[in-house]
């Protein structure tokens, strides 16, 4: 019965005609597929070779620059940060190191000396260490105004103190690596330093130079007279307490917002840097894994599932010229092969191909930001360029617009390997042809069942 079916079949000449359509066209589908999969392949390839390299030539202009920085934040804190404390630890503080204490142990010697009816020898003797004891503070004083003014020179001129080598850089590299302008606009940025540094250079100075002579004249006038005029000893004495406070504060105003300054400021600019590299990074490593899981996957579909349906259309192929090949054959042979779950495979991996095509076109836009943030944190660095020109870093000396132009160009590239172009209708037509052959053979199936309509 069976055979009479097949041979009633194969005698229907519009039916085999119908049926040998729906195979030519499931194996020309089937072609098209083969070859849309192997360009989707070839893209998601140059997607992955150009993302890497964009990455790799990223990756070093990001350490390159970032190492600048490095270097940038260390020459300032060894050669003009660790001098000036060195001037500290020195001189400077001991202008006004126990300055209560200090006043008025000279007071208290200056009314012994004018009030002491001591020898002579011991009214010389305490006269002279009162003098020896103002002079010395007045020396420190007057060294301690050229720490400052050196190093306030310093940052005006960009010239370091000291010359600490850098990792193995060359201390021949050290003067082009200050960041002139910063160190610079440190000194007279706002109205704190503008009012501040003209009182820590001169003013402040000028009250310790006037109050020194004051407090000589005094004790000169106490040892030769025998007397002392307290109110003005008093005055004086308090005189004196405010310059030691003045001077105070005019430091730390200098050093919080002038001297400090250029390490906070490099140390934003790097942190900034560093997250434009993280963000950049980031969506770099995802773009890289929904290329590489994307590829895997159209491989899998590539090397396992399409050879089967290759085998599958082979033996379609024969039927209409090899008499022992029937349709229940064939169709015993797309279930034995799982013909429905491999178009269901194929059918899977094309929404993949459109939802993560869409992801990876997303992500090469994404990763445009950060580049040209980054790039123009390189190359619009007025601070860095004398050291890209001592260096001949002929990559960062460029225009931005130009570089801003050139990674445009290099993103839309990338972009228009878009795997999406290659799916158009090809496999709708391919969905719909294995439909249409996959009735055929399920209607020939229901006809033959041996049931009672069939004895009938």
């Amino acid at each position: 019965m069976l055979l009479a079916h097949e041979t009633s079949a194969k005698l229907d000449k519009e039916k085999v005609k119908s049926f040998l359509m729906h195979i030519q066209a499931f194996g020309a589908n089937l072609k098209a597929i083969k070859a849309a999969l192997e360009k989707i392949s070839t893209s998601l390839q140059d997607q992955r070779n150009e993302t890497e390299t964009i990455y790799q030539e990223m990756s070093d202009v990001y350490a390159t620059k970032k190492r600048m920085y490095r270097y940038q934040v260390y020459v300032i804190k060894k050669n003009f940060l660790r001098p000036r404390e060195a001037m500290e630890e020195r001189v400077i503080r001991n202008v006004v190191v126990a300055f209560t204490e200090y006043a008025r142990l000279i007071k208290r010697r200056i009314l012994r000396l004018a009030n002491t009816n001591a020898s002579d020898q011991f009214r010389k003797e305490l006269f002279e260490n009162i003098v020896d004891h103002l002079t010395v503070r007045q020396e420190v004083t007057e060294l301690a105004k050229e720490n400052i003014t050196q190093l306030l020179n310093a940052y005006i001129n960009g010239e370091q103190i000291f010359d600490y080598m850098f990792e193995d850089v060359p201390l021949s590299h050290n003067p082009h690596i200050v960041p002139k302008l910063l160190m610079n606009e440190s000194i007279h940025y706002n109205s704190y330093m503008q009012k501040y540094i003209p009182k820590i250079r001169n003013t402040d100075f000028e009250m310790f130079a006037l109050v020194f002579e004051m407090l000589l004249n005094i004790t000169t006038e106490a040892y030769e007279n025998h007397t002392v005029d307290e109110a003005n000893l008093n005055y004086v004495f308090e005189q004196y307490q405010s310059a030691c406070r003045n001077f105070l504060y005019s430091k730390s105003v200098v050093y919080d917002y002038g001297i400090e300054r250029p390490t906070r400021v490099l140390e934003r600019r790097r942190e900034e840097f560093t997250n434009e590299w993280t963000m950049f990074s980031g969506q770099s490593k995802q773009l890289s894994q929904i290329i590489n899981s994307l590829t895997f996957q159209i491989h899998n579909v590539r090397t396992h599932s399409l050879p089967n349906l290759t085998l599958i259309l082979s033996s379609l192929n024969d039927y209409s010229h090899v008499d022992s090949v029937t349709l229940l054959d064939l169709a015993d042979l797309c279930n034995h092969y799982n013909a429905q779950t491999i178009v269901n495979e194929i059918q899977n991996i094309v929404q993949e191909i459109h939802t993560r095509g869409q992801s990876i076109s997303d992500l090469i836009s994404l990763i445009e930001l950060p580049i040209i943030n980054i790039w123009k944190a390189i190359i619009e660095d007025e601070d860095s360029l004398d050291y890209y020109v001592f260096t001949n870093n002929t990559a960062f000396l460029r225009n931005f617009s130009g570089v801003e132009k050139e990674w445009k160009r290099k993103i839309e590239y990338v972009k228009s390997l878009d795997i999406r172009i290659h799916t158009n209708a090809v496999f709708d037509e391919f969905l719909s042809s294995y439909k249409e052959l996959a009735l055929h053979l399920e209607t020939f199936q229901k006809y033959i069942v041996l049931d009672g309509n069939f004895l009938k």
